[in-house]
């Protein structure tokens, strides 16, 4: 049996990966392996959103804080760091498209290690299923993984959404959105807490009639269109996404270790 050399399509790269006539799951870990440097770069971006000594500047009616009344604050965010959003929403899809791709690569070569090379009329239709009603997984195992053993279903059915597993779920919510309407919208949030006391409230030196209030524990990062962590979100997917093909690894006769980093 010859070995060949594949060219593999991964975040804008292409990479090459020795492969054998046979099913494996090398392609998979390449979109693994190409998800999480993604992601390290969406975290970098948003660290630099945190280490911003100052990105923004409270100031309030300084009468107001006087009479001990409740603060209005205005912000001012001209002194904020430039953030680059749609390189971070590009960075958000590209993870989330590796990941997707990476589940339906271990379909395609499930089918292909207990069935057999699946013939081009079945190709297109061989995907991950993600399934949400229980009453359609029989028919969903059947047309998107043909001719898989029950052993090999049983483990499959056991990330599907019916199945009470949510990351599927959430990993093909988001791909959908990406792949059929539009980037995924990444938006900014800054938490923090202020207080209108002595110790956190100065004088404006610009503008003697309003006064600067300090905030404390300002916080900066992404978050995805549910408004979840975006940075955490995503490595939850990936590290679940790899433990998956980790799982299955053995059954192709691939032993070589996976490693997904600590987020």
């Amino acid at each position: 049996m010859t070995a060949k050399v594949a060219s593999v399509r991964a975040g804008g790269e292409r990479v090459e990966v020795s492969v054998d006539d046979r099913p494996s799951l090398r392609g998979a870990k390449v979109r693994l392996m190409r998800a999480v440097a993604r992601h390290v770069e969406l975290q970098t971006l948003e660290h630099e959103g945190k280490t911003d000594p100052q990105p923004i500047r409270l100031t309030a009616d300084r009468a107001d804080w006087e009479a001990g009344e409740p603060l209005r604050p205005t912000i001012d965010w001209s002194q904020a760091r430039p953030i680059d959003v749609t390189h971070a929403k590009l960075l958000t899809s590209e993870v989330v498209q590796h990941l997707r791709a990476a589940l339906d690569y271990l379909a395609y070569n499930l089918v292909w290690l207990d069935a057999g090379p699946p013939d081009r009329g079945r190709e297109r239709s061989i995907h991950f299923p993600v399934v949400r009603q229980e009453t359609r997984w029989k028919a969903e195992a059947t047309g998107r993984l043909p001719g898989v053993t029950p052993e090999h279903l049983a483990i499959i059915r056991e990330y599907q959404p019916f199945a009470g597993c949510s990351w599927t779920a959430t990993l093909a919510d988001l791909a959908m959105i990406d792949r059929h309407r539009f980037v995924l919208d990444v938006f900014r949030e800054y938490s923090g807490a202020f207080s209108n006391s002595p110790e956190t409230v100065s004088i404006d030196p610009d503008n003697p009639t309003r006064v600067v209030v300090d905030v404390g524990g300002l916080d900066f990062r992404f978050l995805l269109p549910d408004e979840r962590p975006a940075v955490e979100a995503l490595a939850t997917l990936s590290r679940e996404a790899a433990m998956l093909v980790w799982r299955m690894q053995g059954d192709f006769g691939e032993y070589d270790e996976l490693t997904i980093p600590r987020q």
